[in-house]
């Protein structure tokens, strides 16, 4: 029998496996409470970005600060610094790109 996750258990278990994942990579990964610029602070209430830094480009998700002490030994900078929008399929591409490359 399959058991349907729902949204709640989905949204953390991408969050443990997205901090795995920075852990992995603690040289190019970071976390912030802050956008790039003053206007758009914070970025949206209640969240923090998390990003892995790959040669292919970006890979970030929002979480909530409720999950931030999972990210506890991922380096935390000031202000995010300022790049284009990625698209998911960007995000998974580059995923992939760490799998290849980690494995």
């Amino acid at each position: 029998m399959i058991r349907i996750l729902h949204l709640g258990e989905l949204y953390f278990e991408r969050m443990l496996l997205f901090s795995v994942l920075c852990k992995l990579y603690p040289d190019n990964s970071f976390i912030t409470k802050k956008h790039f610029n003053d206007i758009d602070d914070p970025m949206f209430h209640g969240v923090f970005i998390s990003v892995i830094n790959t040669s292919e480009g970006v890979v970030t998700f929002h979480f909530k600060l409720d999950y931030l002490k999972y990210f506890g030994r991922i380096r935390e900078i000031e202000k995010r610094p300022k790049w284009g929008v990625e698209k998911p399929i960007e995000s998974i591409t580059r995923l992939n790109y760490l799998i290849k490359t980690k494995l």
